[in-house]
């Protein structure tokens, strides 16, 4: 079995899935969204990097990768081209019936990795409902883990800069070698945590931020914080989860 390949859900048969599970009742699960990064960036950025954690994550785990789940709670975004989600209550509903359907499979310890801007209610309601009983799930995500925003050493209320330094250590196609001047903004947290606190209303953000960028840092992004970042973030989910996925008869 090539360890440096990710174990690829959809690339099995349910009979060699049900005999992993014997061995293994692990899986990852990424969550993508489409959100705006800037005039000349694809919105399926944060979705790559997304994955490229997750993937790197399962092998070193060796554990199953499920297929990305694409739709975030976007809509606060939906003002700007392709930019399109579900709002909270469906995608807790959502990922209670796919992380439920997992777990009656026999997949007992599922990680979720998000890079997401605006998941963290969805997702703090829905591991109260799928945990209720044991652990299950657990969730990192990268806009609200204050370990990287302390080794980014960044108050930003978006890791825009984040992202798209991921993006470029990773080489996503599309993403420019060097920072668009559209990415430099006068950034307004006051104006930004308003907007939060008032229904996060599509239209108004697009009329602040039209360049779809909030974060004056966005502009700073390199190849080489991304791979700082890459290899920090890899190291702590393997230290936060290897114990977690550990079969419970193991010793």
């Amino acid at each position: 079995m090539d360890s440096s390949q990710p174990l690829k859900l959809s690339g099995f048969s349910f009979k060699q899935i049900e005999n992993y599970i014997r061995q293994s009742p692990a899986l990852i699960i990424p969550l993508g969204s489409l959100e705006p990064y800037g005039e000349e960036i694809p919105s399926g950025v944060s979705s790559f990097c997304c994955e490229s954690i997750a993937s790197a994550l399962a092998c070193r785990l060796q554990v199953l990768l499920a297929p990305i789940f694409h739709y975030g709670c976007s809509t606060p975004f939906k003002a700007f081209g392709g930019c399109s989600g579900v709002k909270s209550p469906a995608l807790v509903n959502s990922l209670l019936d796919i992380s439920g359907a997992f777990l009656f499979h026999g997949f007992k310890k599922q990680i979720m990795i998000d890079l997401s801007f605006d998941n963290k209610d969805a997702l703090g309601n829905f591991l109260k409902r799928i945990n209720s009983k044991e652990l299950t799930v657990r969730v990192f995500s990268l806009h609200s883990d204050e370990r990287v925003r302390s080794f980014l050493k960044t108050d930003s209320i978006r890791l825009e800069s984040a992202v798209l330094s991921l993006a470029a250590y990773l080489k996503y196609p599309g993403l420019p070698s060097v920072p668009s001047s559209d990415l430099h903004i006068k950034e307004d947290q006051g104006a930004i945590r308003r907007w939060m606190k008032t229904g996060k209303d599509p239209q108004k953000l697009r009329r602040m931020f039209p360049g779809g960028i909030v974060s004056e840092n966005a502009g700073k992004y390199s190849p080489g914080l991304g791979a700082e970042l890459f290899g920090y973030i890899l190291r702590v989910l393997e230290q936060d989860f290897i114990q977690f996925i550990k079969p419970e008869h193991a010793t």
